[in-house]
């Protein structure tokens, strides 16, 4: 009780970070080599404020609880391309399943998908999930907010006529047209800029 608070001088915030290795073929972890640093920023799929993190910053003054984030390509059963299978991560009492497909783009004004093409992997980013945000010249905004950097969100759906679609899907509610809102899904890092997160009373330092 006579700790001193967070974000008082006297207060010593201490971060501790270990980075374990699972081997193939077994169910055992190891400890790494070499460790990974603490990370001070997000780090992005590709360019930074042009594409998803794909690993959360280490840097949090308080957390009510565990993040589980996953950092994966996707590899179809058998190792040969696909057009589509589902993944599944589960870390105790919670998982997620995603069904990925390979390159697939909207049929006319997003009113239905073509049939995917065989890939070799896909990368778990939610710029292949459902979501968007378009602005026009006159100021109107069309907006995902859970996922403005993904696929299908339009302020004109015959813009959307054979751009991708989303290949990352939930199993259970798949994606039939755009003209309906959908859920975002995936198993990435989300950036405190979106929903829910943008509407939560900070916990973390900007």
């Amino acid at each position: 009780d006579d700790a001193p608070a967070i974000g008082s001088p006297n207060a010593l915030v201490t971060i501790v970070k270990a980075t374990w290795h699972l081997p193939r073929g077994s169910d055992e972890l190891e400890l790494a080599r070499p460790q990974r640093g603490i990370r001070p920023i997000d780090v992005p799929w590709g360019l930074p404020g042009e594409s998803t993190p794909m690993l959360p910053e280490d840097f949090c003054v308080y957390k009510p609880g565990t993040d589980v984030v996953v950092a994966a390509r996707a590899f179809p059963p058998g190792g040969r391309p696909a057009e589509q299978w589902d993944v599944s991560v589960r870390v105790g009492p919670i998982g997620r399943v995603l069904r990925v497909f390979g390159l697939r783009v909207w049929q006319k004004a997003g009113q239905g998908i073509s049939a995917p093409r065989p890939i070799p992997e896909l990368e778990l980013r939610y710029e292949h999930a459902w979501g968007g945000m378009q602005v026009d010249d006159q100021g109107r905004v069309a907006e995902e907010g859970r996922n403005p950097m993904g696929r299908g969100v339009a302020l004109e759906l015959a813009t959307l006529t054979h751009q991708p679609a989303p290949q990352i899907d939930d199993p259970f509610d798949l994606i039939r047209s755009a003209e309906t809102a959908h859920v975002p899904v995936g198993v990435a890092p989300i950036p405190r800029n979106w929903q829910p997160r943008r509407n939560r009373k900070p916990l973390c330092p900007s």
